[in-house]
């Protein structure tokens, strides 16, 4: 593959991290709905069948750290931690 990405491949690549990214943050966290957990990465394991691997990493890691947005609040106004420490925790 080459290492260009098409229109279409980057918009299937937002599809595919957006999916993955709500799908984690109903599935996890302090209420999780934990069967949404079996389903939550296979749109962008879908898509890295398809794509560059730079780019379904990419994909992938902006799908952990949005979907992991759920626990934001509680770090820093239940715990009092300081906004960098969820940065440093899920990156």
């Amino acid at each position: 593959m080459d290492s260009a990405v098409n229109p279409r491949t980057f918009i299937e690549g937002i599809l595919a991290a957006a999916a993955s990214a709500a799908l984690l943050y109903f599935g996890n966290g302090m209420q999780p709905v934990w069967p949404i957990m079996w389903f939550a990465f296979i749109p962008v394991l879908w898509f890295a069948l398809r794509s560059p691997w730079w780019f379904a990493a990419c994909a992938s890691f902006t799908a952990f750290l949005l979907g992991n947005l759920n626990l934001y609040s509680y770090l820093t106004r239940t715990l009092g931690l300081p906004a960098s420490t969820w940065m440093q925790l899920f990156a």
